[in-house]
Parts: C-alpha cells; sequence; structure tokens
C-alpha cells in the first residue's frame, strides 16, 4: 500500500481503489472500509518511526481518498532516474555524466518484490525502454570520445540484467537453474508495446558493442589469456574473471573474421560459471 501511494503521489487514490489493491485475491471482508483503516494506521505507526507524527503528515486523507503529502520534501529514485535519463546538456562530458548515473540506477524489475502486482508490470516495461534508450544514448558519446573501456562497462553491465536476450544462441544454452523472468520477457504480455521498436533498440545496442569490440581489443584479449600457453578453456578464464562476460563474447564473435589472431575450437559439452550457461570452447593462437 505505501509503495501504491508513493507512485501515485501527485493523485488522491479512493478507498475502493486501495480496497481493491489489497484484496482482490481474497474473499471480500464483511466491512472493507474497517480493515482499510487498521492497515492505514499501522502503516501510519510503521511511517512515525521517521519522526513524531510522520505517519499523518505523510499520508492525508482528501477528498474521500489518500495522498501522499508532496509538500514534504523527499528523493524517489525512479523520480531520479527518469529525469536523468531525459536531460539534455549541451556539453557532452554533462550529458555522459547525467545518462551515466542514470544507468547506475536503474535496478531492471520496478519494485522487484513486487513485480508481479498487474500496477507494476506497466512501470517495469517504462522503465526498462528509458534505460534501453539511455544506453543507445551514452554509447556513441562514449566511443565519440574514445572511452572504449566505459562502452564495455555499460554493455556488459546490460548483457547481466538481459543477458540471455542479447547473446547468440550457438554460444548459450538454456540455464540450468529456473530463474525469475526478466523485464524484457514481462513485456509480452503488454499488449500496446511496439516489439518491432524494441527489437530494434536491441539491435542497435548489438551494433554498438560489436563496434567497442574491435578486432584489435579481442585479439589483444586472446593474448592476455594465452599469454604463452597453446590453448586455454574459456571456461577457465571465465570463472576466474566474471567480470570479461563481454569479451568472451567478442572471441566469439570475431572467430570466423580474417583479421583475428587467435582460433576457437568449440566443444560437444556445456559448462555454467558465474550463473552462465555456455557452450565450452578452446582459445589458440592463430598459425599461419
Amino acid at each position: 500500500m505505501l509503495a501504491y501511494l508513493l507512485n501515485h503521489r501527485r493523485q488522491i487514490v479512493s478507498r475502493k481503489e486501495l480496497v481493491d489493491l489489497l484484496w482482490r485475491d481474497e474473499s471480500s471482508s464483511s466491512n472493507p472500509e474497517n480493515t482499510l483503516k487498521v492497515t492505514l494506521h499501522r502503516a501510519r505507526t510503521l511511517l512515525n518511526e521517521l519522526w513524531p507524527q510522520a505517519g499523518h503528515q505523510l499520508i492525508l486523507f482528501k477528498n474521500g481518498g489518500y495522498t501522499w503529502n508532496t509538500d514534504i520534501p523527499m528523493i524517489v529514485d525512479a523520480d531520479e532516474f527518469e529525469r536523468l535519463c531525459k536531460s539534455r546538456y549541451e556539453d557532452s562530458e554533462e550529458q555522459i555524466e547525467a545518462l551515466l548515473n542514470a544507468i547506475a540506477l536503474y535496478r531492471g524489475e520496478f519494485l522487484g518484490s513486487l513485480s508481479a502486482e498487474t500496477w507494476t508490470v506497466s512501470m517495469t516495461t517504462y522503465f526498462h525502454n528509458l534505460y534501453i534508450q539511455t544506453v543507445l544514448d551514452v554509447v556513441p558519446l562514449l566511443a565519440a570520445g574514445d572511452r572504449h573501456e566505459d562502452v564495455v562497462t555499460v554493455c556488459k553491465e546490460a548483457f547481466q540484467i538481459f543477458g540471455q536476450n542479447y547473446i547468440d544462441s550457438t554460444s548459450l544454452a538454456t540455464p540450468v537453474k529456473k530463474r525469475r523472468s526478466s523485464p524484457i520477457e514481462l513485456m509480452a504480455v503488454i499488449d500496446e508495446l511496439d516489439m518491432e521498436l524494441v527489437e530494434e533498440k536491441n539491435r542497435k545496442m548489438m551494433e554498438y558493442i560489436r563496434n567497442a569490440l574491435t578486432s584489435e581489443n579481442v585479439n589483444s584479449f586472446a593474448k592476455d589469456i594465452l599469454h604463452g600457453k597453446t590453448a586455454v578453456s574459456i571456461s577457465s578464464v571465465f570463472k576466474d574473471n566474471p567480470e570479461i562476460l563481454t569479451k568472451v563474447i567478442g572471441l566469439y564473435t570475431y572467430s570466423q573474421t580474417p583479421e583475428r589472431e587467435y582460433e576457437i575450437r568449440l566443444k560437444d559439452t556445456f559448462v555454467e560459471c558465474n550463473g552462465v550457461r555456455f557452450k565450452e570452447f578452446i582459445v589458440e593462437e592463430r598459425k599461419g
């Protein structure tokens, strides 16, 4: 209830709306109005731990409904994320800083513990689209400033959140462990969502990732992991350093290009490292 009032703090929420929100899946109470009053009393008592009378100062009764008191200053991370995503500065460094700060705030599902609630699904979709657009906005700015390591970091974080939706199916298989649906999967239930637009944004992100992971960078990475060895399994490298997921993908992406200075040899087995299940491959120095 507190989360709902906070999210709808610029409007008055009727008592019926709160009753439907809290007890829609349960048998109707003989006195829902009284039950709601008891619940609100408990919520206000909890808020009183912030300061005396905080509960009644924060949750107001107006025009037959309840609303959050917006006159009391507060910072909501979702609002800050939205503001930073939509910020526009003439100075490119200020713009980059704002977009990177927005990306740092993103956590995937909106109100994770309430992500199954109907009213949060649309918010998850909205913030997901903002996040994807922000990544697409900041990557070319970073690349223009030769900040390629930052490009890789941003894209790696995107992979960690939505990895299975972006990684080539020939290099990654279905996870061994059951996991909760990610926001991008939950988006399928939103009728008005333009899936072609989402796919186009995903395609652009992959293009930026490929541009960031140049053949020169990938070749350098291959040399680093071989380091005098004739061959090395990618699982052993990834196991010791989970931060290199994007570079591992780069090895596979450039494995058939003429400028590569390494070879990869696919194995018939799948391995699981750091929560990612993929087809094992061996990296070898290219001869001739």
